[in-house]
């Protein structure tokens, strides 16, 4: 399976479902995962002003904007997506069975 048949099958899923959620979560976390293997924690540095030897300035600035925004996203944005996806389904089980539509009785 190559990388653009995982992006299409990705965009396919529909946002509001639970899997949906989830999997949109689960690729936040990866890319946050692969960052910080790849290194890129130690850009941090460049908020404070301290770049890692050897790396230019304004390399240490783009690689530290790119680790903080996956970074804040693991943070607030994947908890926030798995607990939605939790309520959905939650809610998905509860209603499932019932009409949606109730009548006026009169």
């Amino acid at each position: 399976m190559t990388l653009e048949n995982v992006l299409r099958t990705t965009m396919r899923a529909r946002f509001f479902t639970p899997a949906g959620l989830l999997l949109r979560a689960g690729l936040l976390g990866a890319t946050f995962l692969a960052l910080s293997a790849a290194g890129l924690r130690d850009f941090a540095g460049a908020l404070s002003f301290s770049a890692p030897l050897g790396v230019p300035p304004f390399l240490a600035a783009a690689g530290c904007a790119v680790y903080l925004v996956f970074y804040f996203a693991w943070v607030l944005v994947v908890p926030v997506l798995v607990i939605a996806a939790a309520l959905l389904a939650a809610f998905e089980v509860c209603t499932r069975g019932r009409p949606t539509a109730t009548r006026d009785r009169p």
